[in-house]
């Protein structure tokens, strides 16, 4: 299976933020995430979407 990431789908950017909740774990000693909401926010085209896009991610090249 490839692996995807989200982006807005307006401009494209991967740099975007969705509300979430989250819950604290005495085993762990940290937050977990529990779930997040379907609505994102894009900074770099100032707008809010109802849902991402997902584009596969590009593995990086190897050096020589």
């Amino acid at each position: 299976m490839s692996k995807e990431k989200p982006v807005c789908p307006r401009c494209g950017s991967p740099n975007i933020s969705c509300d979430a909740t989250a819950t604290w774990d005495e085993a762990t000693n940290d937050w977990t995430l529990a779930g997040t909401y379907d609505a994102i926010y894009c900074p770099d085209c100032d707008k809010e979407s109802k849902f991402a896009d997902w584009q596969p991610v590009d593995k990086p090249e190897r050096e020589s």
